[in-house]
Parts: C-alpha cells; structure tokens; sequence
C-alpha cells in the first residue's frame, strides 16, 4: 500500500461509504418490506413513510461523499506516480496499468453509483396536486433505487479498499500516450472500437462532437417545454447514449493532444488531472448525459404517477442540458 494524503482520505471515503451503502440497503429493503410506500391515507402509513425518510436521507448524505470521491481517486492516482516511477509510470495512466481490471471497474462503479442517487433525488420534484397514491408509487421507485445504489456503493468502496491496499510493486509498466492499454497499443494507436474516426481528422471529430452535443441539448430543451412522446423520449436516450463512445474518442484523438500541446499524447487522464476545469467537465458531461437518458426509464412511472413523472422529466432534462452544454463550453474555452 502507498501510503500519503490522498490515499488516506480516498480509504477514509470509502470505508464511509460502506456503511452508508450498507445502511442505506438495509434501511430501504426493511422500509420496502414493511410497506414504506404505502399511500399516506392508509393506516400504519406514518411509521413506513417515516423509515422511507430516514432511507432517503442516508441516500443524500451517500452521494455527497461517493461525489466528493470521484475526483479524489483520479488525485490519488496521480500521486502514486512518484512511488511508482521506478516501474515506468510517469502518468496517472501508468498507475492504472498496475492494475487495470480493478481501477476500471471502479471507473465504471463510481458514475454508475452517483446516477442511481441522482436519479432517486431527481425523482423528488414532486408536484403539489400530484395524489397520495402517485407520491407511494414514486417513494417505491426511489427506495428501490436507493437499494441497488447502496449494495453497488458497498461494492465499489470495498473494491477501492482493496484496490488500495493491494501490493502495487513488482510490475514494470509502460506509461505511452494511447489510450487502449494493451502492448499492441503501444505499437499500434488506431486500436480501438471506434478508431477509424481518426480518418475523418480531427475537424470532423470536433464536429461530431459538438454537433451531436447541440442536437442533443436542443432536443431536450423541446422536450422539456412540451409532453413529447415516448418515442421521442426513447429516441433522445439512445442518442445520448451513442454519443458517449464517440464523446471518449474524440476526447482521446483531439481534445487531450490539443490542449496538452504534444501532438502524439492521447491521454484523457491527463486532462483531468493536470487542468483545473476538464476533470469537472468530464464529469459534467457523464452525469448530464445519464440525466438526458433518465427520461426513459421513468417512462414506467408514466400510469401510476404521470404528474410525478412529468416533473421528474423535465428536472432531469434541464439538469442534463445545463450539465452537457457546460461541457462543451469548458471544452471550447480549452481548445482556443
């Protein structure tokens, strides 16, 4: 284990939210189990709507300090690089490849855990006129939501402990300037789902980025002011969703060579680790775009709580838009 500043307070969040995430599973499941989304004018509702509280506020408290986390980890990261230069890393990068599976499963827990809280605290604008019975319906949804994020925080906190403290000496890496992280990457730099967008060059790729971006946040903003249909509403999500490889790509390709100033170094993590706004625009624009996809899934609330549902669509749409355009707006700054 490397032991310094961040490491201890990345371990002190962690084993936090473990018993968040484990109080917050179990105060859910027992709110579920004994009626926590019973109707206010049934009896008994007090006591199931007051463990639903409770639940809810543990969910509240679990995402401030999962949120606070996400960018710690990539800060902790970068400061293992001068305990493991010896091995070859000179980059945040190089300490990911001492042990990639666990450090990208924890990349794909961390936002995954966030967007379940989120999507339970979206869920909460709830309208005044909206019925008892709709208010239950959406407190079920919201307590099951809170469950699954409280086994996953569980997970992923024990994952980062383990991450942690496992022995990170003994391995000799080699830190390059791709991004795909296997030996035949280093050889060659079009490995990659999506590579062959590097033959477009990188005008095109900055115009996918931003012209998709633009369509998307349009498109939500119309949403927003009008009830839509469940086909366009289906139809933004899976667009916002298919822009998230093409996001990740052109970040690789163009965004990190540009404003790192080194024409051949396609390294994301170095972007949100050495610049002060591109780790918040990352982030801005994973969670705006889960929002812009949350909109779907609450189509399942559309019959027992329409009101609830439709306030909940258009909180997450506009959040989702603010999120993404800021994005594209710090990106923009970045690259002039």
């Amino acid at each position: 284990m490397i032991l310094n500043a961040w490491s201890v307070a990345t371990g002190f969040l962690a084993i936090v939210g473990i018993v968040l995430g484990a109080a917050g599973l179990v105060v859910a499941a027992r709110a579920l189990v004994a009626g926590g989304a019973r109707s206010a004018l049934e009896p008994g509702a007090d006591a199931s709507v007051d463990r639903a509280r409770l639940a809810f506020l543990i969910g509240g408290v679990l995402l401030i300090v999962r949120f606070l986390a996400w960018p710690l980890f990539y800060g902790t990261l970068k400061s293992f690089v001068p305990e493991l230069s010896t091995q070859g890393v000179m980059c945040a990068f190089g300490v990911t490849r001492i042990d990639p599976a666990r450090v990208h499963a924890l990349e794909f827990a961390k936002p995954l855990v966030l967007a379940l809280l989120g999507a339970g605290w979206i869920l909460t604008a709830a309208p005044p006129e909206g019925s008892p019975n709709e208010a239950a319906a959406v407190r079920r949804v919201r307590l099951v939501l809170l469950a699954l994020a409280g086994g996953l925080a569980v997970f992923e906190c024990g994952l980062e402990l383990a991450w942690l403290f496992a022995d990170k000496g003994g391995r000799e890496v080699t830190c390059c300037s791709t991004f795909f992280g296997s030996e035949a990457a280093r050889v060659d730099a079009s490995i990659g789902p999506l590579a062959s967008l590097r033959e477009l060059g990188p005008v095109a790729e900055l115009g996918l980025l931003f012209g998709g971006g633009a369509a998307t946040i349009a498109a939500a903003l119309w949403l927003r002011r009008s009830r839509g249909t469940a086909l366009a509403v289906v139809a933004l999500a899976v667009f916002t969703l298919i822009q998230v490889p093409v996001a990740v790509q052109v970040w690789v390709d163009v965004v990190a060579p540009s404003v790192l100033g080194l024409p051949y170094h396609h390294c994301p993590y170095e972007l949100v680790t050495e610049t002060l706004a591109l780790g918040p625009a990352a982030a801005m624009g994973v969670l705006g775009r889960a929002a812009l996809a949350l909109p779907a899934f609450g189509l399942l609330l559309a019959k027992s709580a329409p009101l609830h549902a439709f306030a909940a669509r258009r909180r997450a749409l506009g959040l989702g838009a603010l999120w993404l355009g800021s994005e594209l707006l710090i990106t923009t700054v970045h690259l002039l």
